[in-house]
């Protein structure tokens, strides 16, 4: 494969919105995490894009503000995050529902 279509694969990659590992692996992962190049690796994330994501972009440019009417008037202000963003904190959700599982639930 070319390094052009390696980039491409890796970018791929990088935006899936799911992790690829069961509860079992990313339960392990989650408790061996030491650094922030660790928490990359788990998240399935290029550690610089990670780092772009969370502390390079400007707050205000990671989630988008909009107002909805309520049914009794005033509006409701929603932030939703950013593409990229919002698929750190799905696969992020997914790690922490492994790991923190409800009572009752198998």
């Amino acid at each position: 494969m070319s390094q052009n279509g390696e980039e491409k694969s890796q970018a791929r990659k990088a935006l899936k919105p799911c992790l690829d590992k069961n509860c079992d692996e990313l339960i392990k992962k989650f408790y061996s995490l030491r650094s922030g190049r660790d928490v990359a690796r788990l998240l399935e994330i290029p550690y610089g894009d990670l780092v772009y994501y969370l502390y390079v972009i400007p707050y205000e440019s990671r989630y988008t503000t909009f107002q909805i009417p309520k049914k009794l008037g005033g509006n409701r202000i929603i932030s939703t995050p950013a593409t990229s963003l919002k698929l750190i904190q799905k696969k992020l959700n997914q790690v922490l529902q492994c790991v923190y599982q409800r009572k009752g639930i198998p």
